[in-house]
Protein backbone atom coordinates (compact mmCIF):
# COMPACT_ATOMS: atom_id res chain seq x y z
CA UNK A 1 0.00 0.00 0.00
CA UNK A 2 1.15 3.68 -0.55
CA UNK A 3 2.99 5.26 1.70
CA UNK A 4 1.23 8.11 4.12
CA UNK A 5 2.11 11.90 3.91
CA UNK A 6 3.54 13.25 6.79
CA UNK A 7 0.94 14.76 9.29
CA UNK A 8 2.00 18.03 9.48
CA UNK A 9 2.07 18.38 5.54
CA UNK A 10 -1.51 17.08 5.04
CA UNK A 11 -2.49 20.04 7.91
CA UNK A 12 -0.65 22.55 5.50
CA UNK A 13 -2.69 21.25 2.55
CA UNK A 14 -5.56 22.27 4.94
CA UNK A 15 -4.49 25.38 5.98
CA UNK A 16 -3.41 26.00 2.07
CA UNK A 17 -7.18 25.07 0.94
CA UNK A 18 -8.82 27.39 3.76
CA UNK A 19 -6.79 30.10 2.75
CA UNK A 20 -7.12 29.25 -1.27
CA UNK A 21 -10.99 29.75 -0.15
CA UNK A 22 -10.54 32.81 1.84
CA UNK A 23 -8.79 34.50 -1.39
CA UNK A 24 -11.37 33.53 -3.76
CA UNK A 25 -13.71 35.93 -2.51
CA UNK A 26 -11.46 38.85 -2.51
CA UNK A 27 -10.32 37.69 -6.34
CA UNK A 28 -12.89 36.46 -8.08
CA UNK A 29 -15.75 38.77 -6.90
CA UNK A 30 -15.99 42.86 -7.39
CA UNK A 31 -14.70 44.75 -4.70
CA UNK A 32 -17.59 46.39 -2.32
CA UNK A 33 -20.87 45.19 -2.73
CA UNK A 34 -22.99 42.70 -0.41
CA UNK A 35 -24.09 39.22 -0.40
CA UNK A 36 -27.15 38.03 -0.36
CA UNK A 37 -28.75 34.57 0.43
CA UNK A 38 -31.69 32.73 -2.59
CA UNK A 39 -33.44 30.06 -2.12
CA UNK A 40 -33.88 27.95 -5.57
CA UNK A 41 -35.87 24.25 -5.51
CA UNK A 42 -35.86 24.41 -2.05
CA UNK A 43 -32.04 25.10 -1.08
CA UNK A 44 -30.08 28.32 -0.26
CA UNK A 45 -27.65 29.70 -2.07
CA UNK A 46 -24.86 32.42 -1.73
CA UNK A 47 -24.41 36.10 -4.54
CA UNK A 48 -22.73 38.59 -4.27
CA UNK A 49 -24.43 42.08 -5.48
CA UNK A 50 -22.26 45.26 -6.58
CA UNK A 51 -22.39 48.12 -8.49
CA UNK A 52 -20.85 48.08 -11.82
CA UNK A 53 -20.17 51.76 -12.55
CA UNK A 54 -19.59 51.18 -15.93
CA UNK A 55 -23.31 49.62 -16.91
CA UNK A 56 -24.85 51.99 -14.08
CA UNK A 57 -26.28 48.66 -13.00
CA UNK A 58 -25.86 46.20 -9.96
CA UNK A 59 -23.98 43.13 -11.27
CA UNK A 60 -24.92 39.73 -9.67
CA UNK A 61 -22.35 37.03 -9.30
CA UNK A 62 -22.96 33.23 -8.26
CA UNK A 63 -20.95 32.85 -5.01
CA UNK A 64 -21.78 28.70 -4.00
CA UNK A 65 -24.35 26.81 -2.13
CA UNK A 66 -24.92 28.02 1.65
CA UNK A 67 -22.95 25.69 3.91
CA UNK A 68 -21.83 25.75 7.14
CA UNK A 69 -18.09 26.63 6.01
CA UNK A 70 -19.06 29.14 3.12
CA UNK A 71 -21.69 31.07 5.79
CA UNK A 72 -19.15 31.62 8.19
CA UNK A 73 -16.33 32.39 5.56
CA UNK A 74 -19.03 35.57 4.23
CA UNK A 75 -19.93 36.51 7.89
CA UNK A 76 -15.78 37.38 8.11
CA UNK A 77 -15.00 38.47 4.62
CA UNK A 78 -13.87 41.93 5.05
CA UNK A 79 -11.13 40.86 7.38
CA UNK A 80 -9.78 38.45 4.52
CA UNK A 81 -6.86 38.76 2.42
CA UNK A 82 -5.31 37.55 -0.54
CA UNK A 83 -1.75 36.49 0.90
CA UNK A 84 -0.32 35.54 -2.90
CA UNK A 85 3.02 35.15 -1.63
CA UNK A 86 2.06 32.88 1.35
CA UNK A 87 0.12 30.68 -0.11
CA UNK A 88 2.92 30.44 -2.88
CA UNK A 89 5.25 29.03 -0.26
CA UNK A 90 3.03 27.07 0.93
CA UNK A 91 2.08 25.42 -2.67
CA UNK A 92 6.40 25.28 -3.25
CA UNK A 93 6.41 23.24 0.10
CA UNK A 94 4.21 20.38 -0.44
CA UNK A 95 5.30 20.28 -3.90
CA UNK A 96 8.83 20.16 -2.49
CA UNK A 97 7.42 17.16 0.23
CA UNK A 98 5.96 14.98 -2.67
CA UNK A 99 2.11 16.07 -3.35
CA UNK A 100 1.45 15.69 -6.79
CA UNK A 101 1.31 18.85 -8.94
CA UNK A 102 0.14 19.13 -12.62
CA UNK A 103 3.26 20.08 -15.06
CA UNK A 104 3.46 24.17 -15.29
CA UNK A 105 1.26 23.83 -18.91
CA UNK A 106 -1.80 22.57 -17.09
CA UNK A 107 -1.28 24.31 -14.05
CA UNK A 108 -1.65 27.48 -16.53
CA UNK A 109 -4.75 25.96 -18.44
CA UNK A 110 -6.50 24.92 -14.74
CA UNK A 111 -5.59 28.88 -14.28
CA UNK A 112 -7.28 29.84 -16.98
CA UNK A 113 -10.56 28.22 -16.25
CA UNK A 114 -10.38 29.57 -13.26
CA UNK A 115 -9.85 33.09 -14.53
CA UNK A 116 -13.32 32.51 -16.77
CA UNK A 117 -15.23 31.46 -13.77
CA UNK A 118 -15.80 27.92 -14.42
CA UNK A 119 -14.85 26.44 -10.93
CA UNK A 120 -17.15 28.96 -9.10
CA UNK A 121 -19.98 28.11 -11.06
CA UNK A 122 -19.59 24.10 -10.31
CA UNK A 123 -17.70 22.99 -13.10
CA UNK A 124 -16.01 19.71 -12.20
CA UNK A 125 -12.77 18.34 -13.09
CA UNK A 126 -12.36 14.57 -14.29
CA UNK A 127 -9.64 12.49 -15.49
CA UNK A 128 -6.47 12.24 -14.46
CA UNK A 129 -6.01 16.07 -13.38
CA UNK A 130 -8.53 15.15 -10.76
CA UNK A 131 -6.99 12.13 -10.00
CA UNK A 132 -3.58 13.77 -9.59
CA UNK A 133 -5.38 15.95 -6.54
CA UNK A 134 -5.96 12.88 -4.21
CA UNK A 135 -3.14 12.36 -2.65
CA UNK A 136 -3.12 15.46 -0.58
CA UNK A 137 -7.08 14.71 0.04
CA UNK A 138 -6.06 10.87 1.40
CA UNK A 139 -2.93 12.10 2.68
CA UNK A 140 -1.31 8.61 1.11
CA UNK A 141 0.75 9.10 -1.95
CA UNK A 142 -1.01 7.24 -5.18
CA UNK A 143 1.21 5.64 -8.09
CA UNK A 144 3.00 8.58 -10.46
CA UNK A 145 2.47 6.29 -13.42
CA UNK A 146 -0.83 6.81 -13.55
CA UNK A 147 -0.94 10.72 -13.14
CA UNK A 148 0.30 11.38 -16.84
CA UNK A 149 -1.76 13.53 -18.94
CA UNK A 150 -2.33 15.57 -22.01
CA UNK A 151 -5.35 16.80 -21.46
CA UNK A 152 -7.59 17.92 -19.31
CA UNK A 153 -11.66 17.27 -18.98
CA UNK A 154 -14.26 19.57 -17.22
CA UNK A 155 -18.10 18.53 -16.50
CA UNK A 156 -21.52 19.99 -15.50
CA UNK A 157 -24.62 19.08 -15.08
CA UNK A 158 -27.18 20.87 -17.78
CA UNK A 159 -29.03 21.35 -14.65
CA UNK A 160 -26.92 23.67 -12.64
CA UNK A 161 -25.49 25.67 -15.80
CA UNK A 162 -29.40 26.58 -16.44
CA UNK A 163 -29.89 26.82 -12.75
CA UNK A 164 -26.75 28.97 -11.35
CA UNK A 165 -28.39 32.10 -14.32
CA UNK A 166 -24.69 33.68 -15.24
CA UNK A 167 -22.24 32.48 -17.63
CA UNK A 168 -18.63 32.16 -17.48
CA UNK A 169 -16.33 34.40 -19.45
CA UNK A 170 -15.57 32.52 -23.24
CA UNK A 171 -13.40 30.08 -22.39
CA UNK A 172 -11.20 30.03 -25.87
CA UNK A 173 -10.37 33.67 -25.05
CA UNK A 174 -9.23 32.84 -21.41
CA UNK A 175 -7.00 30.03 -23.19
CA UNK A 176 -5.28 31.96 -25.87
CA UNK A 177 -3.94 33.78 -23.19
CA UNK A 178 -1.86 30.33 -22.22
CA UNK A 179 -0.98 29.71 -25.78
CA UNK A 180 -2.90 31.89 -28.65
CA UNK A 181 -2.44 28.52 -30.88
CA UNK A 182 -5.98 27.24 -29.05
CA UNK A 183 -8.71 26.42 -30.98
CA UNK A 184 -12.31 24.64 -31.40
CA UNK A 185 -11.72 21.22 -32.98
CA UNK A 186 -14.77 21.20 -35.66
CA UNK A 187 -17.52 18.07 -34.85
CA UNK A 188 -19.28 16.20 -36.73
CA UNK A 189 -21.73 16.00 -34.14
CA UNK A 190 -22.85 20.05 -34.43
CA UNK A 191 -22.27 22.29 -37.39
CA UNK A 192 -22.30 24.81 -35.17
CA UNK A 193 -20.65 23.27 -31.58
CA UNK A 194 -17.50 22.26 -30.34
CA UNK A 195 -17.11 20.83 -27.50
CA UNK A 196 -13.36 20.49 -27.55
CA UNK A 197 -10.28 23.02 -27.41
CA UNK A 198 -7.00 21.96 -29.04
CA UNK A 199 -3.54 23.28 -29.46
CA UNK A 200 -0.98 23.14 -32.34
CA UNK A 201 0.59 20.46 -30.22
CA UNK A 202 -2.34 18.62 -29.90
CA UNK A 203 -3.49 19.37 -26.10
CA UNK A 204 -7.09 19.28 -25.48
CA UNK A 205 -9.53 20.89 -23.71
CA UNK A 206 -13.08 19.06 -23.41
CA UNK A 207 -15.92 19.98 -21.98
CA UNK A 208 -18.36 17.36 -20.75
CA UNK A 209 -22.09 16.63 -19.21
CA UNK A 210 -24.27 13.75 -18.44
CA UNK A 211 -26.23 12.36 -21.31
CA UNK A 212 -29.99 13.16 -20.63
CA UNK A 213 -32.82 12.81 -23.14
CA UNK A 214 -33.60 9.65 -25.75
CA UNK A 215 -31.34 7.18 -26.58
CA UNK A 216 -31.13 8.20 -30.16
CA UNK A 217 -30.04 11.59 -29.18
CA UNK A 218 -27.68 11.15 -26.85
CA UNK A 219 -24.39 11.82 -28.84
CA UNK A 220 -25.55 15.29 -29.60
CA UNK A 221 -23.54 18.24 -28.32
CA UNK A 222 -25.25 20.31 -25.73
CA UNK A 223 -25.28 23.94 -24.96
CA UNK A 224 -24.85 24.90 -21.89
CA UNK A 225 -25.65 28.27 -20.41
CA UNK A 226 -22.87 29.02 -18.44
CA UNK A 227 -20.12 28.22 -20.19
CA UNK A 228 -20.87 30.32 -23.94
CA UNK A 229 -19.69 29.73 -27.33
CA UNK A 230 -18.99 25.56 -26.57
CA UNK A 231 -21.38 22.70 -26.87
CA UNK A 232 -20.93 19.84 -24.11
CA UNK A 233 -20.47 15.83 -25.11
CA UNK A 234 -23.10 14.27 -23.31
CA UNK A 235 -21.39 11.12 -21.19
CA UNK A 236 -23.26 7.82 -19.67
CA UNK A 237 -22.65 7.33 -16.20
CA UNK A 238 -21.08 11.04 -15.56
CA UNK A 239 -24.16 11.91 -13.48
CA UNK A 240 -23.33 9.39 -11.41
CA UNK A 241 -19.11 10.58 -10.85
CA UNK A 242 -20.14 14.21 -10.53
CA UNK A 243 -22.79 13.82 -7.81
CA UNK A 244 -21.29 15.61 -4.38
CA UNK A 245 -18.08 16.90 -5.79
CA UNK A 246 -15.42 17.69 -3.76
CA UNK A 247 -13.95 20.88 -3.43
CA UNK A 248 -9.92 21.43 -3.21
CA UNK A 249 -6.56 22.98 -4.47
CA UNK A 250 -4.38 22.05 -7.34
CA UNK A 251 -1.05 22.95 -6.60
CA UNK A 252 0.03 25.54 -9.27
CA UNK A 253 1.11 29.29 -8.27
CA UNK A 254 -0.79 30.04 -5.54
CA UNK A 255 -3.14 27.24 -5.60
CA UNK A 256 -6.33 27.23 -7.70
CA UNK A 257 -9.33 26.13 -5.96
CA UNK A 258 -11.09 23.23 -8.53
CA UNK A 259 -13.78 20.75 -8.05
CA UNK A 260 -13.42 17.39 -8.83
CA UNK A 261 -15.43 14.34 -7.72
CA UNK A 262 -15.23 12.42 -4.78
CA UNK A 263 -12.90 9.56 -4.84
CA UNK A 264 -14.56 7.20 -3.90
CA UNK A 265 -16.83 7.54 -7.05
CA UNK A 266 -14.48 8.34 -9.09
CA UNK A 267 -13.17 4.91 -8.14
CA UNK A 268 -16.31 3.22 -8.92
CA UNK A 269 -16.46 5.20 -12.43
CA UNK A 270 -12.97 4.06 -13.41
CA UNK A 271 -14.45 0.72 -13.25
CA UNK A 272 -17.43 1.30 -15.90
CA UNK A 273 -14.89 3.56 -17.97
CA UNK A 274 -12.82 0.41 -18.00
CA UNK A 275 -15.09 -1.52 -19.86
CA UNK A 276 -16.22 0.65 -22.57
CA UNK A 277 -12.64 1.72 -23.83
CA UNK A 278 -12.48 0.06 -27.41
CA UNK A 279 -9.63 0.21 -30.31
CA UNK A 280 -6.77 2.45 -29.26
CA UNK A 281 -8.42 3.03 -26.20
CA UNK A 282 -7.78 -0.36 -24.67
CA UNK A 283 -4.56 1.31 -23.45
CA UNK A 284 -6.16 3.83 -21.34
CA UNK A 285 -8.61 1.19 -19.67
CA UNK A 286 -5.32 -0.29 -17.74
CA UNK A 287 -5.00 3.44 -16.51
CA UNK A 288 -8.37 3.35 -15.69
CA UNK A 289 -8.45 -0.06 -13.79
CA UNK A 290 -5.28 0.92 -12.09
CA UNK A 291 -6.64 4.36 -11.06
CA UNK A 292 -9.33 2.23 -9.61
CA UNK A 293 -7.49 0.03 -8.00
CA UNK A 294 -5.19 2.43 -6.38
CA UNK A 295 -7.72 4.60 -4.87
CA UNK A 296 -10.03 1.10 -3.56
CA UNK A 297 -6.96 0.64 -1.49
CA UNK A 298 -6.25 4.05 -0.27
CA UNK A 299 -9.33 4.57 0.93
CA UNK A 300 -9.53 1.35 3.05
CA UNK A 301 -6.09 2.45 4.53
CA UNK A 302 -7.71 5.52 5.40
CA UNK A 303 -10.67 4.03 6.91
CA UNK A 304 -13.48 5.09 4.74
CA UNK A 305 -15.03 1.68 3.66
CA UNK A 306 -18.54 2.88 4.29
CA UNK A 307 -17.88 5.69 1.73
CA UNK A 308 -16.59 3.48 -0.69
CA UNK A 309 -19.49 0.78 -0.07
CA UNK A 310 -21.64 3.37 -0.73
CA UNK A 311 -20.72 4.68 -3.98
CA UNK A 312 -20.51 0.66 -5.01
CA UNK A 313 -24.59 0.22 -4.17
CA UNK A 314 -25.55 3.16 -5.84
CA UNK A 315 -23.58 2.48 -9.07
CA UNK A 316 -24.56 -1.73 -8.66
CA UNK A 317 -28.47 -0.76 -7.83
CA UNK A 318 -28.70 1.42 -10.83
CA UNK A 319 -29.63 -1.57 -13.12
CA UNK A 320 -28.66 -4.39 -14.67
CA UNK A 321 -25.92 -2.58 -17.35
CA UNK A 322 -24.38 -0.65 -14.24
CA UNK A 323 -24.18 -4.20 -12.52
CA UNK A 324 -22.84 -6.13 -15.79
CA UNK A 325 -20.19 -3.41 -16.19
CA UNK A 326 -18.89 -3.21 -12.46
CA UNK A 327 -18.57 -6.84 -12.82
CA UNK A 328 -16.64 -6.50 -15.88
CA UNK A 329 -14.55 -3.81 -14.36
CA UNK A 330 -14.00 -5.37 -10.96
CA UNK A 331 -12.01 -8.33 -13.14
CA UNK A 332 -10.13 -6.11 -14.11
CA UNK A 333 -8.29 -4.82 -10.92
CA UNK A 334 -4.89 -6.43 -10.09
CA UNK A 335 -5.29 -9.01 -6.93
CA UNK A 336 -4.57 -6.83 -4.45
CA UNK A 337 -7.41 -4.41 -5.35
CA UNK A 338 -9.79 -7.07 -6.48
CA UNK A 339 -9.40 -8.90 -2.95
CA UNK A 340 -9.58 -5.69 -0.91
CA UNK A 341 -12.54 -4.29 -2.70
CA UNK A 342 -14.66 -7.97 -2.11
CA UNK A 343 -14.15 -7.61 1.81
CA UNK A 344 -15.95 -4.17 1.70
CA UNK A 345 -19.30 -5.00 -1.01
CA UNK A 346 -21.69 -7.50 -0.26
CA UNK A 347 -21.28 -10.65 -1.32
CA UNK A 348 -24.21 -10.68 -4.00
CA UNK A 349 -22.85 -7.11 -5.38
CA UNK A 350 -19.71 -8.77 -6.84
Amino acid sequence: MADAFDPAFVTLFAELVERVSDAGLIEDLPPGGTFEQRTINGREYWYHRAYNRATGKDTVRYVGPATVALSARIDRHRSLKPDIRGRRQLVSTLKRAGFPAPDAFTGEVIAAMTRAGLFRLRACLVGTVAYQSYPALLGLRLPAAAMRTEDVDIAQFHAIAVGIGEAAEPLLARLKEVDASFAPVPSLKSPVLSSALRNARGYRVELLTPHQGAEERGDDLVPLPSVPGLGAQPLRFLDYLLYGEVPTVVLHGPGIAVNVPAPERYAVHKLIVATRRVGAGRLKAAKDAAQAGSLIEALLATRQADLLRDAWDDAWGRGPQWRQALTRGRARLAPEAAEALAGVVEPGAV
